[in-house]
């Protein structure tokens, strides 16, 4: 049993050398420890050549190297395995516990049984005060300092205190003198002479932005010379507004309607004058450089968009003058020519209308574009309303029958019958130049009985085969004539009017027609009634010539 023992012994020895002992030195001793000097055997392990001992080694250390990594995972797992799959997990807590007392030390390594209720503590440091109950603070230390720099002055808190050139020296108050407007030398932080309170906003008398309480100041818009306190670096003073006593950047503030400027970035542009600093007149539609229109001045507008608005010319209705140089006429007030334009003329309803062309009704000269308006003689003609057969009683009887019908208008004088009587007495010569008691004006126009009507311009024109207008006043469709298309006496005029039977015929007309016929038509025996044409001298309103 002991040699067993001795034998186990020996193998684990030469293992151990083998795992942690090089081949060398193994080699050695296997060769010394073969057997001792009683001839008992020292060495377990025995190889032929040094050869197989390394080879063995190498073997032996790679597997003892991995066996030994595989026990060591086996004991880590046998640890950790209870804290994977153990269903009975443990738990954690924290606590944290703030000391508030400071009233004693005590004694060292004793335990506090209810920590919410400490109120000792361990050991604490010699500067360390903790005198007053619930405070920890430190014991002054006195000592001496001496500054000599700027540095030094400015490294703490000071208070009216001035530092320059490594010397410091006391602010002054208010209303004390102090050195060339430097605001160091005062309490207030501005110096004018003396020490000074800084300005508010709103307030002008500031020399510098530092003489502000807002450090911020600038030139007034009314009055340039004068600068404001005011609150934003961006914003210019508008002293005239009151609080804030400033206007927003890019504002445009008009003075009146004279110029405007712009606020940019603190400071008021250059004045913006007005294009247009009056009323006035324009020529409007008119033409010819009359006053057709008005012009009014520009106006200027206040704000973010701000500046001048330039109306164009108001052109007045057409054919009116400008009233004013703001306002046009809308109406003439009758006669008023003033008030249109050159070539229109006010007329009796107070409107302003063109100018009026030769024939035309005028009330004054003005009022044609000749420029000459005059009253007339002018010829008149009617229709009778009586009918007679050819026995008219000549050249008496049918003048007596015109000035007896009804249909003669009132006042009309110098009437006769439009009729050609013998070679002598024709329609042909009842007109001449002029005209005398028993003629009329070749030169006048012929009218209906409106005197608006024209039938004719002159004589001439009456005879020339062709009307202006029919005479269609009067019920009598037919009229004796006697007469050719020119005036002339025809063949058929019964008997020179004095038969009114079958045995003669006469020439008629046709008082509707406008062409040759309205004279010359066709003869009808004498013993038919019909009407005559009555020409008479009437006065026409005045026309334009």
């Amino acid at each position: 049993m002991r040699t067993i023992s001795e034998k186990i012994k020996i193998k684990l020895i030469d293992y151990w050398h083998l795992l942690f002992k090089s081949a060398a030195d193994n080699h050695i001793r296997i060769s010394r420890c073969k057997e001792d000097s009683s001839g008992n055997l020292r060495c377990e392990v025995t190889f032929n050549s040094y050869s197989s001992l390394k080879k063995f080694q190498k073997k032996l250390r790679a597997v003892t190297v991995s066996l030994s990594g595989a026990v060591a995972m086996i004991i880590v797992a046998i640890f950790v395995s209870p804290l994977i799959f153990n269903p009975s997990r443990s738990g954690a807590a924290n606590y944290t516990w703030t000391q508030t007392a400071w009233d004693a030390a005590g004694s060292s390594g004793s335990e506090i049984a209810y920590p919410n209720t400490g109120t000792t503590y361990d050991s604490k440091e010699a500067s360390v005060n903790t005198e007053t109950s619930g405070e920890v603070k430190l014991y002054g230390v006195s000592g001496t300092q001496t500054d000599t720099t700027n540095a030094n002055f400015t490294a703490g808190t000071t208070t009216n205190i001035y530092v320059a050139s490594d010397n410091f020296y006391p602010q002054k108050p208010n209303t004390y003198n102090c050195d060339s407007n430097n605001n160091s030398f005062c309490q207030s932080g501005r110096c004018d002479t003396t020490c000074q309170a800084k300005l508010a906003n709103g307030t002008v008398g500031g020399d510098e932005a530092s003489d502000c309480t807002s450090g911020i100041f600038g030139a007034d818009f009314t009055t340039p010379a004068s600068s404001y306190c005011h609150a934003t670096a961006t914003s210019c003073v508008d002293y005239n507004l009151g609080t804030p006593w400033e206007r927003a950047n890019g504002y445009e503030l008009c003075s009146s309607n004279d110029w405007y400027k712009s606020c940019s970035s603190g400071t008021w542009g250059a004045q913006q004058d007005s294009p247009d600093t009056a009323d006035d007149y324009c020529q409007g539609n008119a033409g010819l450089g009359e006053n057709g229109g008005y012009d009014l001045k520009a106006t200027c507008a206040s704000g973010a968009a701000g500046g001048f608005t330039n109306p164009s010319c108001v052109a007045c209705g057409t054919g009116y003058l400008a009233a004013s140089t703001t306002t046009c006429n809308t109406a003439c007030a009758t006669n008023n020519d003033a008030k249109c334009w050159s070539a229109y003329h006010c007329n009796a309803s107070d409107a302003c209308v063109v100018d009026l062309s030769s024939g035309n009704v005028c009330v004054e000269s003005s009022d044609c574009t000749s420029g000459v308006c005059t009253s007339a003689t002018a010829t008149g003609i009617f229709v009778t309303a009586g009918t007679w057969t050819g026995g008219l009683g000549g050249r008496t009887g049918a003048d007596d029958k015109c000035n007896n019908d009804t249909n003669k208008p009132a006042g009309a004088t110098k009437v006769k019958a439009l009729l050609s009587v013998s070679a002598d007495d024709n329609i042909y010569y009842l007109s001449i130049a002029g005209g005398d008691a028993s003629h009329y004006d070749s030169n006048s126009a012929i009218y209906r009985t409106d005197g608006a009507t024209m039938i004719a311009s002159n004589w001439a024109d009456l005879l020339d085969g062709n009307l202006l207008a029919n005479v269609t006043l009067g019920t009598t469709p037919y009229i004796w004539s006697g007469s050719d298309k020119y005036g002339w006496l025809a063949a058929y005029h019964c008997s020179n009017w004095t038969n009114g039977t079958s045995s003669v015929s006469g020439r008629k007309g046709i008082k509707n027609a406008i062409d040759f016929s309205w004279l010359q038509d066709v003869n009808k025996t004498c013993d038919n009634s019909y009407g005559l044409y009555c020409v008479y001298e009437m006065t026409t309103s005045a026309l334009c010539q």
